[in-house]
């Protein structure tokens, strides 16, 4: 477990495939931005079952707060096999848990235990220019703009533009 003030992350218990399955598939609650693509329960269950969601090149974790209730998770998957580096998402999935800090607090440590955990030397966050608060998370720890990928993302029935933002291992303190 990784502790923070405000949240704890942690890896995905098999007691909590059912909760972040009804989280994940409440599309109002999980806000305009996060894709829309449905989670299948057992589907779920068999990937915890086989590894905790959690690989060389894949890892999954719950965002909690200090009383162990679900707020939200955090992911990060290789975004490419010729390049270097990890994309990093994030969702706080309840409203009423959003603008308290959980995801700034949740990304920065995240990447701390990834630049810790492998010696990668860029970690990405990719956002709809119009997800305000995703942009600020991503400044508020060290993310830097990179660039716009234009009509990248199909969403809510159209292409939407991406913004790249990207954080490297020495702008974090980390010289490997």
């Amino acid at each position: 477990m990784i502790k923070g003030k405000k949240v704890n992350l942690r890896l995905i218990k098999m007691e909590d495939v059912e909760e972040l399955t009804e989280l994940f598939n409440d599309l109002e609650q999980r806000g305009e931005f996060y894709p829309l693509q449905l989670s299948s329960l057992e589907r779920y269950k068999r990937d915890v079952a086989e590894n905790n969601l959690w690989s060389n090149d894949f890892g999954e974790m719950v965002i909690t707060d200090k009383q162990d209730r679900i707020v939200g998770k955090i992911s990060f998957w290789k975004n490419s096999n010729y390049m270097e580096g990890y994309e990093i998402g994030y969702n706080i999935f309840r409203n009423e848990d959003r603008g308290n800090g959980h995801g700034s607090e949740a990304l920065g440590l995240f990447c701390t235990y990834l630049f810790q955990l492998n010696p990668v030397r860029r970690l990405e966050v990719n956002c709809d220019p119009a997800n305000k608060t995703s942009i600020r998370i991503a400044e508020k720890c060290g993310f830097k703009f990179e660039g716009t990928l234009r009509q990248a993302f199909f969403h809510h029935g159209r292409y939407n533009d991406i913004n790249k933002y990207s954080l490297l291992r020495k702008e974090a303190g980390y010289q490997k």
